[in-house]
């Protein structure tokens, strides 16, 4: 199947949408909560990773607020 494209130009501004010309080609956003649980899980499974990253970016930021 051969995936069309359908440009529709935008007025006023000079520039051009590019939008698909079959609408089952747009994707959903269920993308959104799968790649939120993917993150959750990377967190999940590299939990000593997340709090070692937490713990220095907690010190960096007291470090410049007690600088100041």
């Amino acid at each position: 199947m051969i995936n069309r494209i359908a440009t529709v130009e935008a007025p006023g501004n000079g520039r051009r949408r590019v939008l698909p010309a079959d609408p089952s080609a747009i994707p959903d956003r269920s993308s959104g909560a799968d790649l939120n649980a993917q993150i959750k899980q990377f967190i999940g499974d590299h939990a000593s990773l997340s709090l070692a990253i937490g713990l220095t970016i907690g010190i960096i930021v007291g470090c410049l607020i007690k600088r100041r």
